[in-house]
């Protein structure tokens, strides 16, 4: 006992500290006896380190400290790459195409004789200007030799009045403006009557993009007939904005219901996808062919047909009284059981008539029932060599079942 700790005190006590867990301490009866304390020892050597100390239940949780400085901004990061490039916008619809003036000429009637870049012609009337101011006389020139004697002229003559007349209609034909032939179209003139275009041609402005013409109805319904740079010719639902049909290198398109008003679809080829239409010799060549696989196989039909006759049926005991009733279709028997009766457990003494035997053990699943009570069903198990065993309830009640089996021979 390496601690004892010797204190003083009235009383004299023992105190015992054990370092060691795994040591037993004995103590041995003695008389401890007390004296004053005698001189201080020399120091001994340091002990072994003694077992670690169960930790400390944890202090309560320090307050919150106050929130740090915020620090300075981050230089700003590279720049990302750029991204793809869109989509091309749908082409815009087709202007109107414009018409110049190709060639100004001088017309026989003292006009001009206009040449318009559509090859267009049309002339204007010479139109008469004011009156100018009449200009200072001149000196007057002397006077020249007499010349010969005419001969007598021949020409229409008129009176004074005749003459005036003339001159007027003359000076009220000429016309005080330019004068367009009526088959050229302006915006004035469009609307003005209904007209017929012979060999009309339609030419997109640039040659190659698309060429529309637009139908307006008064009631709102839009369409445009159209003709694209891909060389599709379609007529396109404005109002809805939606395809009508569309006809391409490939295909026609229609994107309404085709109502053929009781005409005939002719030339329809042959179907290859689930969704193709079948022309009438597609299906008459069908037909035609069930027939031929039906006709070729009667004789199998009827062999199948005359199988499926009931070939033998009889009534036979299988214990206690009860009766089975079995149908025999081919190798199916098909069986029976009523009756009512104590049944008992084990191996009846009947046997299945050689022509009923089934082909491995076949259990007959029946059901009881006493007055109108369930009591229970039972299994009658029928094996190859026509013995009969039943299992389950015995008491006395009635007894169903019905089933079929295969049989060891037909």
């Amino acid at each position: 006992m390496d601690n004892l700790v010797f204190e003083k005190s009235s009383e004299p006590s023992i105190e015992i500290r054990q370092v060691d867990n795994s040591a037993n301490i004995t103590v041995e009866a003695g008389l401890v006896y007390t004296s004053e304390q005698g001189p201080r020892g020399e120091k001994g050597e340091k002990g072994d380190r003694g077992n670690d100390g169960v930790q400390g239940v944890p202090g309560p949780k320090g307050d919150q400290g106050l929130p740090g400085e915020r620090g300075p901004q981050g230089e700003r990061g590279p720049q990302g790459e750029r991204g793809e490039k869109g989509a091309d916008g749908r082409n815009g619809v087709q202007g109107i195409q414009g018409v110049g003036i190709k060639n100004i000429q001088l017309a026989n009637n003292s006009g001009l004789r206009i040449t318009l870049t559509n090859d267009q012609v049309f002339e204007t009337a010479s139109i008469k200007g004011e009156r100018g101011v009449q200009g200072i006389q001149g000196i007057r020139g002397e006077r020249g030799e007499r010349g010969e004697r005419g001969a007598d002229g021949t020409g229409v003559t008129y009176n004074d009045t005749e003459l005036r007349n003339k001159i007027a209609t003359l000076e009220n034909s000429k016309a005080d403006k330019i004068t367009i032939p009526t088959g050229i179209i302006t915006d004035s003139n469009l609307n003005s009557k209904v007209r017929t275009f012979s060999g009309l041609t339609l030419i997109p402005g640039n040659g190659s993009a698309s060429a529309s013409l637009y139908l307006n109805h008064p009631q709102g319904k839009n369409y445009e007939f159209f003709s694209d740079g891909g060389g599709a010719f379609g007529v396109w639902d404005k109002t809805n904005n939606q395809n009508m049909f569309r006809i391409d290198n490939n295909n026609t398109s229609f994107y309404k219901t085709p109502n053929a008003n009781n005409f005939k679809i002719i030339n329809l080829g042959d179907p290859n996808t689930d969704k193709d239409a079948a022309n009438k010799k597609y299906v008459d060549d069908i037909a035609q062919s069930v027939r031929i696989d039906i006709n070729s196989n009667k004789g199998i039909l009827n062999e199948i047909k005359s199988s499926l006759k009931i070939s033998d049926s009889e009534e036979f005991e299988i214990g206690y009284g009860l009766k089975c009733s079995a149908q025999k279709v081919g190798r199916m028997v098909f069986w029976r059981i009523v009756g009512y009766g104590n049944l008992q457990g084990g191996a009846m003494g009947e046997k299945i008539p050689e022509k009923f035997r089934p082909n491995f053990e076949t259990p007959f699943v029946v059901s009881r029932a006493s007055g109108n009570q369930n009591a229970a069903g039972g299994i009658f198990k029928m094996y190859p060599d026509g013995s009969i065993y039943y299992a389950g309830n015995g008491e006395t009640a009635e007894t169903h079942g019905s089933g079929a089996y295969i049989a060891k021979n037909e």
